[in-house]
């Protein structure tokens, strides 16, 4: 019995060891090869940027595996001004929770817009579908990324690349960046007020811009605000006088 309870644990470590080989083998030989082709270099473990990204705008890859060891990869993209100002307001503005979220974060690689591959593909799955690492070798997994990047995810954010189509893209309300299911609508919002003023648009076109959304901001400011902002237009007029004082 004793035996057998150690070729028990032997078979489960070396399981995991193979789990983490495969891991391993796709995002430090294959994956990184094949990415620095498209324009991304590999900043660390798990992390690439975009060749392609200007000072403007940065374009980031991040790949790991889940707690049921499901492979997962995301893009992320962030005005460098813009993604600091929105730290600044949650930890500012939103509950005192967020004081200790902020200390937690990566700033060297870590945007606050930042989405699953699946969320361009999120009712079908076809393009990206769910698939464990373990019973997936290395090559499939290249296969995977490469072609959901080249084909799904290039087409829509390789002309990001200025405040102008940054403002863009955090203002529409698409995919994937639907309003009603933003992560945190108020660091967009302060974000959105960054990048516009950086452009030198007006507090009044600032305003205009984020008029459509209003109610769904103000319903999700309810649950992170804290006493300081009592309403959506409390809380932009603060933003813009913050980002004025900047100056």
């Amino acid at each position: 019995m004793e035996r057998a309870g150690i070729a028990i644990c032997l078979g489960r470590r070396l399981s995991q060891q193979d789990e983490n080989m495969r891991l391993n083998v796709f995002e430090d030989t294959l994956i990184q090869k094949e990415l620095a082709v498209i324009g991304y270099d590999r900043l660390r473990k798990s992390v690439y940027r975009a060749t392609w990204s200007t000072a403007e705008v940065e374009h980031f890859l991040y790949f790991g595996q889940d707690s049921r060891q499901y492979f997962t990869a995301q893009f992320g993209l962030r005005n460098p001004d813009a993604q600091k100002f929105g730290i600044e307001a949650m930890v500012k503005y939103g509950h005192p929770n967020f004081q200790l979220w902020a200390k937690e974060r990566d700033v060297v690689v870590e945007c606050s817009m930042t989405f699953h591959f699946a969320s361009l593909d999120k009712f079908s799955r076809t393009s990206f579908p769910r698939v464990r690492v373990p019973d997936t070798s290395g090559d499939e997994l290249v296969n995977l990324v490469m072609g959901f990047v080249v084909r799904n995810l290039l087409p829509i954010i390789k002309s990001i690349i200025d405040l102008e189509t940054y403002l863009a893209f955090l203002v529409a309300d698409l995919e994937p960046n639907r309003w009603l299911v933003s992560s945190n609508h108020m660091i967009r919002v302060a974000q959105i007020v960054a990048v516009a003023a950086q452009l030198g648009r007006s507090d009044a076109e600032i305003k205009e811009l984020l008029k459509p959304y209003d109610c769904q901001i103000e319903k999700r400011m309810r649950h992170i605000a804290n006493d300081t902002v009592t309403g959506i237009d409390m809380y932009v007029d603060k933003l813009l006088s913050d980002w004025a004082l900047r100056a």
